[in-house]
Formats: structure tokens, sequence, C-alpha cells
């Protein structure tokens, strides 16, 4: 794989990956009952508890995301052919 191909790869994998995470809050935004109310039947969980379970889900994905999809697009959009 030429680092066209990977540079491409990684820009449109950090793209379709930061709009999972813009939907996903979405979701916790305007749907938060209904999704709290699905987990909560099942889990028997907080909505304290809740809240902070999405929320930290969603964050170390952003910095998954951010760590292994977006700085190395970054560093081969700066390496010189």
């Amino acid at each position: 794989m030429d680092l066209q191909k990977l540079k491409s790869f990684l820009g449109w994998s950090t793209a379709i990956n930061f709009a999972f995470i813009i939907f996903s809050w979405l979701v916790f935004v305007f749907a938060h009952d209904f999704t709290y109310q699905i987990w909560a039947n099942q889990h028997n969980l907080s909505i304290e508890m809740y809240d902070a379970i999405y929320i930290s889900i969603i964050g170390f994905y952003k910095i998954l995301v951010l760590a292994f999809m977006l700085v190395p697009y970054i560093v081969l959009k700066f390496i010189k052919k």
C-alpha cells in the first residue's frame, strides 16, 4: 500500500468515525430517555450511571479515533515524497 492510499484510508476512516461520534452525541441529546429506558430495563442502571457510562464510552472512542486515525493522517500529510 502506497502512502497516498494509506492517507486516503486514514482520512475517510477519520471522517466516518467522527460522523459516528456526532450521531452518538445526537442520539444522547435527542433520544436520551428512549435509550435510557432500553438500557435501564436490561441492566438496572440509574440515570446518572447511564449518563456516566455513555459519555465515558464515547469519550474513549473519540480518544482512540484521534490517536489511531487523525494523528497518523496528519503525520502523513506532512511527509514529503
